[in-house]
């Protein structure tokens, strides 16, 4: 009969898997529930993997159940790469859009916490990881740009290119940065103090000069409308767009 392998090799797995699939300890805490203690514990072996755990892990992540609680297999070396964790599969992820003018490096596999966009907190504020109780789960999207996080596309401004539902992957960027003719989503505030607005628009430049942007939608009935930059809150690109087309 074999004997069970130690902790240090169920956490020599689990930290590889983590790694290939680009998942960090703060993202696993964050989906359990758990201390950083623990969650660290059972990444560097000194503490075992439980049972829920171990399913929590595979349910999430596709992590080999058996191999989190006794560490052995032809595969204890070499933790399995996802192509897909949680909700995405390669025929409903569109690339927005295909032909986009940005420079930036696609990581292999990336792991983006999807976010309640219902919260009353700024992009920001939800994205730092203040509100943990907002994170809904895990997507997983191969060949990506850098993602800080994804929620969930409200109104109908871009339809039907996006529906309400959709799921849109985000990157925060400075508004210097921005490039004409991208999908952004955007926070900005009113002619008032009080009043701030949440929308994804196409940007495009101003007639009104170089301190404004123009909001465009794609949906023909959405005039467009001319903001100033300095009302901008809050600007993330949208890098990848996940459409249920069936529930």
């Amino acid at each position: 009969m074999k004997e069970k392998t130690n902790n240090n090799q169920k956490g020599s797995y689990l930290r590889r898997f983590l790694e290939l699939n680009s998942i960090t300890p703060k993202m696993v805490q964050d989906a359990l529930g758990v201390s950083q203690q623990y969650v660290s514990a059972i990444i560097n072996g000194s503490k075992s993997i439980g049972k829920g755990t171990a399913k929590k892990l595979n349910e999430l992540y596709g992590a080999d159940e058996y191999k989190l609680l006794f560490g052995e297999g032809s595969m204890l070396n070499e933790p399995e790469k996802k192509d897909n964790i949680k909700l995405v599969s390669p025929d409903n992820i569109d690339k927005l859009p295909s032909n986009r003018k940005t420079f930036d490096t696609p990581i292999e596999i990336q792991t983006i916490p999807v976010y309640d966009s219902t919260a009353t907190l700024g992009l920001v504020e939800v994205f730092n990881g203040s509100e943990t109780g907002n994170i809904l789960s895990y997507i997983s999207i191969p060949n990506l740009p850098k993602s800080d996080g994804a929620i969930f596309m409200t109104g109908d401004s871009m339809y039907p290119l996006l529906k309400s539902g959709d799921i849109v992957a985000l990157k925060i960027i400075n508004r210097l940065d921005i490039i004409y003719g991208e999908m952004y989503y955007v926070e900005y505030l009113g002619e008032d103090e009080y009043s701030e607005f949440k929308v994804i628009k196409y940007v495009k430049k101003s007639e009104l000069g170089k301190d404004y942007i123009q909001l465009a939608s794609y949906n023909q009935h959405h005039e467009p409308k001319d903001i100033l930059l300095s009302k901008i809150k809050t600007i993330a690109i949208v890098n990848a767009s996940v459409r249920y087309n069936r529930l």
